[in-house]
């Protein structure tokens, strides 16, 4: 089990360094579909509020799940 949250925690800092450092590369890579929460955010409070918004996530995941490995 801890196994599984180290991977989560791992896979939660690649996206938020992609955030941070390489958001033309992530942005691109964005898979369109018919209703996304990426397009919602995105027309709600722009490129800006998207950022926020996956940095932020990542942050709280990183967060929880450092704090139940310890």
């Amino acid at each position: 089990m801890d196994f599984i949250m180290l991977a989560i925690v791992i896979y939660a800092g690649v996206i938020l360094y992609l955030d941070i450092f390489k958001w033309d590369w992530l942005s691109k890579h964005q898979h369109r579909k018919l209703f996304s929460m990426y397009d919602w955010i995105e027309d709600k409070w722009g490129d800006k509020g998207v950022r926020i918004t996956i940095g932020a996530t990542m942050i709280a995941v990183i967060v929880f799940f450092i704090t139940d490995l310890i």
